[in-house]
């Protein structure tokens, strides 16, 4: 099942109930609807993130308690190449991880959140 999740979730249409995207301020904001419940979501989203193959690796340079620096390096980004990212990740439980980058070899700027929503009927709704 966490595969399967794994998956649905890095492809955003397995078990895809609904799936919409808006403009936002500064990008765009996705939402798809995945039937499994928030703790699920919540592990497949770590679980994918911890083996994206786009990233040659992730690692934790810090953690206080729900906040983490993360440095990661990503491989092969189209245009730009390989880029190495510092990373602040704020972590709410179950329904959100706010990102920030505070240093890069190559990019300006990179935020954003996940967040989680539960929804009646066993879904998650699962916002980037």
């Amino acid at each position: 099942m966490k595969k399967i999740l794994s998956v649905a979730i890095a492809l955003g249409f397995a078990q895809q109930i609904g799936f919409a995207d808006e403009p936002v301020a500064q990008g765009v904001k996705s939402t798809v609807q995945i039937k499994a419940n928030t703790q699920q979501v919540w592990d497949a989203v770590h679980h994918e993130r911890a083996i994206d193959p786009d990233l040659s690796y992730s690692k934790v340079i810090e953690q206080k308690g729900s906040r983490i620096l993360l440095e990661q390096k990503f491989n092969s980004i189209p245009v730009v190449g390989d880029a190495t990212c510092l990373l602040v990740q704020e972590e709410t439980l179950l329904k959100r991880i706010d990102y920030k980058m505070v240093k890069s070899d190559k990019f300006k700027e990179m935020f954003g959140s996940w967040t989680l929503e539960e929804k009646p009927g066993g879904i998650t709704a699962l916002s980037l």
